[in-house]
């Protein structure tokens, strides 16, 4: 005997109708007559009588009834109460997230995001621009926060917007370049330039600026530390090109910031990851949320 026989028995008992009970189990009257058989024909007997006015039921079906019917009410209240412990239990929400992102958006959203949802935490995986990328082409259900040159994204995944803005050539004071009121990479190639280390995207996006110009960048020092490069910049060791927005020129006030003259040199923020309609649900809502609150 099934569960859903016996549901569909119950259910055909109490409303005294084959019609009136499928019409409830939104079900096709066939239907339910067919399962309704299906139980007569695995216990030999016979539980309803079909009258013009409906059903009436046999000896067997009362037996059967008084049998189950207090089971299956149990079972339904059990039911429900384990769906909504489950239901409010937060469910996690990963995504992986590549260096500096958090130091251009605020983090507010997210805190925001988890008081309106709050059975659901999203769990920020923080990764290098390589691992990121990994992590996001692993699965069609992946997701995350990437920085790249918008023509970057493009190309390879599907993004939604965060944030997008200008780069900017730091260089010392001293440098030639400084007088400049923009600097294009044709004029870089003599620079030394100090880098974000091999797992971000900044050696490969310098070598994507500089391959129309015909040259290869002469990548001079390495780091994880944006404030060990700045420092670095400061005491003319080197040149570097980033957001404006992370000079702090109370600490670094020989640096000068150059615009570059080609408004493609770019950097944006963006939700990333393979197909956007395989994500879950939640996962999407979570994207259209910080996309339509960040600041």
């Amino acid at each position: 005997m099934s569960l859903k026989n016996l549901d569909y028995f119950i259910t055909a008992y109490e409303c005294r109708s084959i019609s009136d009970a499928a019409q409830k189990l939104f079900i096709s009257q066939q239907a339910l007559s067919k399962y309704i058989t299906n139980l007569e024909n695995t216990l030999s007997c016979t539980l309803f009588e079909r009258t013009p006015k409906g059903i009436v039921p046999t000896e067997d079906g009362r037996y059967l009834y008084k049998e189950f019917a207090p089971v299956l009410s149990e079972y339904n209240i059990v039911s429900k109460r384990v769906l909504n412990h489950f239901r409010q239990k937060p469910a996690e929400l990963p995504f992986c997230c590549a260096p500096l992102i958090f130091r251009y958006l605020d983090p507010e959203p997210l805190v925001e995001f988890q008081e309106k949802h709050p059975h659901y935490a999203p769990m920020q995986k923080d990764m290098s621009d390589f691992s990121c990328e990994e992590y996001i082409l692993a699965d069609r259900k992946n997701f995350g926060i990437m920085s790249l040159p918008e023509t970057f994204f493009k190309a390879r995944y599907h993004h939604t917007m965060l944030k997008k803005f200008p780069l900017y050539l730091f260089v010392h004071k001293d440098n030639p370049l400084a007088s400049k009121d923009h600097v294009s990479f044709a004029d870089l190639k003599e620079e030394k330039f100090l880098v974000f280390d091999k797992k971000s995207y900044y050696r490969t996006t310098l070598n994507y600026f500089a391959k129309p110009y015909g040259y290869r960048p002469n990548i001079f020092f390495e780091s994880t530390d944006m404030e060990q490069l700045c420092s670095l910049v400061n005491k003319g060791k080197g040149v570097m090109f980033c957001a404006k927005d992370l000079l702090n020129k109370s600490l670094y006030e020989n640096i000068v910031a150059i615009p570059f003259a080609d408004d493609s040199v770019d950097w944006c923020i963006a939700f990333v990851c393979q197909d956007y309609d395989a994500l879950a649900p939640i996962a999407r809502k979570f994207i259209e949320f910080i996309a339509a609150n960040v600041k």
